[in-house]
């Protein structure tokens, strides 16, 4: 292919990079967007060409094509508000590409290695039949403040990400380390670390606690500090890696109430939300959690994302699987797994792998997945969360599953309202089950709605290949067979390429200006 012939894109964004796939689908060199800085990659990638730079591109990127928000009308049928939804958007002044040797060789690749797809993915739903999916993700994706270190490159991370990212409401799990670890009359360090953490906290966030047993920590909240049990089955003599189920519950009460007084000094509000450090939160956190009137907890974890002899974590959720739902807990808590782990120990892919599962596991409800990463790992942990956050926004469309980012106090006022409804119609009020009874309607209403005017791209793709949407593809797949249904309707500059030849060739130069001229010959010679 010619330097013309190529796709091109301008500059991709933040944690990604321009790369060559010559052994896939084409025989052709095309370019790809590949996810940059990424555990793996394949042998066959090469130096990405220049590109021009541009601040317009905020989204995913993959052969000319990208997500973008789109205002939809509103729809009483809706489960939520603030929803967010995102469609498949051409960038048609970016594509330089031969469509019909494109489509040859894309149709020859197809013809000879791929499977038809046999299961729909959601979007051919009825009331008739029981529904296989969820019918609406609750995304929640938190922060581990872990009290050690702020580090400019993991700050400057963080406020990308914060760019990338602005509808997604973070749930910060604040730890007060970071100002004990300072002596006691350093009031410059500790105006440092609260205007350090505020630089990537939004109104729309919601101040959580996180402990580690930190012995400046506890030291500070009058609480003797211990060496052992930690999880890595050695004495720690800081105490970062000590289980905190491991203190008595009035010691946990001090520390909890040192450190939610130490944050409220410095600017915050007070924590009604929890994660353990190490996930280590036993019966003994737990009851003080609910005397000191916390309304979440989110220390439960699936083992299987964990290092091996991970301390206590089996011992303390021998029930986690990765699909678990928030559930009601002792002293009126709610319990919000951290089902997706955190970016630390789980890859993009399987993040998205893990999305997958959940949706599966809704079976027509809505659904919880609880992702997150560490601050002082953001600037090498982060671009997995956000790959796979864009990942799942995309597959969550093409299966019409509306996806809301969400707090884990909204998560916890969800589960304690359903909670209270459902005991009320218990008790025979009927008011509150005919309530009920019409949101579960609308469910249904929703899940069998006929396909919106614009089809998504799984709809489009279906209805060029004769095929269903499937939860197993790649993102490469998935944008390529979405660009491929859409050129029934060529781009606009195909559109002004015929045009410049017909007038060419009908000789309508006269009129023009040299700049046009010159422009057109150029339309008609590309």
């Amino acid at each position: 292919m010619t330097g013309v012939d190529m796709w091109t894109a301008p500059a991709p964004p933040g944690g990604f990079v321009w790369g060559y796939d010559t052994g896939t689908i084409t025989d052709t060199d095309d370019q790809w967007l590949q996810t940059g800085t990424v555990e793996s990659t394949s042998s066959h990638m090469a130096t990405p060409p220049a590109a021009e730079a541009s601040d317009t591109v905020h989204s995913w990127h993959d052969l000319g094509i990208m997500l973008s928000d789109e205002a939809e009308a509103a729809d009483p049928t809706q489960p939520a508000p603030g929803v967010s939804q995102f469609y498949v958007v051409p960038t048609d002044e970016q594509v330089h590409v031969d469509l019909a040797q494109q489509k040859a060789n894309y149709e020859s690749g197809a013809e000879s290695g791929m499977q038809t797809e046999e299961t729909t993915s959601g979007q051919q739903a009825s009331s008739s039949s029981p529904p296989t999916l969820a019918s609406l993700l609750h995304v929640v994706v938190s922060v581990d403040w872990e009290g050690s270190s702020f580090d400019p490159e993991n700050l400057a991370a963080f406020r990308q990400f914060r760019a990338d990212f602005p509808n997604v409401p973070l749930t910060h799990f604040l730890n007060a380390a970071y100002f004990t670890k300072l002596a006691p009359d350093d009031v410059i360090g500790a105006v440092s670390a609260s205007d350090k953490i505020s630089s990537v906290i939004r109104d729309c966030d919601e101040i959580g606690l996180h402990i580690h047993a930190d012995n400046h920590l506890l030291h500070a909240a009058g609480v003797v500090s211990k060496k052992y049990p930690s999880w890595t089955n050695l004495p720690d003599v800081t105490g970062h890696s000590v289980h905190l189920n491991a203190f008595e519950e009035e010691e946990v009460r001090q520390v909890v109430a040192f450190s939610c007084r130490t944050l409220v000094q410095f600017g915050f509000d007070r924590p009604r939300a929890f994660r353990a450090g190490g996930w280590h939160a036993g019966s003994s956190v737990l009851d003080a959690l609910a005397v000191e009137g916390f309304a979440v907890d989110s220390s439960e974890v699936p083992q299987d994302w964990l290092p091996r002899n991970f301390g206590d974590v089996p011992e303390l959720w021998p029930n986690a699987t990765s699909v678990s739902q928030p559930y009601r807990i002792r002293g009126g808590l709610v319990e919000v797994p951290n089902n997706g782990c955190l970016a630390d120990y789980v890859s993009s892919d399987e993040m998205v792998d893990n999305f997958k599962a959940v949706v599966r596991s809704g079976r027509g409800e809505p659904v919880v997945l609880a992702l997150g990463f560490h601050q002082e790992t953001a600037a090498r942990f982060l671009p997995r969360l956000r790959s796979a956050l864009l990942e799942i926004e995309l597959r969550a469309d093409m299966m019409r599953i509306p996806v809301a980012y969400d707090r884990m106090k909204d998560v916890a006022l969800t589960v304690e309202a359903n909670d209270e409804l459902e005991a009320e119609c218990e008790a025979g009020v009927e008011k509150v089950c005919d309530v009920l009874a019409r949101v579960e309607s609308a469910k249904r209403r929703w899940r069998a709605r006929p396909d919106a005017p614009r089809p998504t791209p799984g709809a489009a793709r279906a209805a060029v290949k004769g095929e269903s949407s499937d939860l197993n593809l790649s993102a490469e797949e998935i944008a390529k067979r979405a660009w491929l249904a859409r050129q029934a309707v060529e781009p606009s500059w195909i559109a002004r390429k015929a045009a410049a030849g017909a007038q060419v060739a009908r000789g309508g130069e006269e009129s023009m200006s040299e700049e046009e001229k010159a422009k057109q010959r150029w339309l008609a010679r590309a």
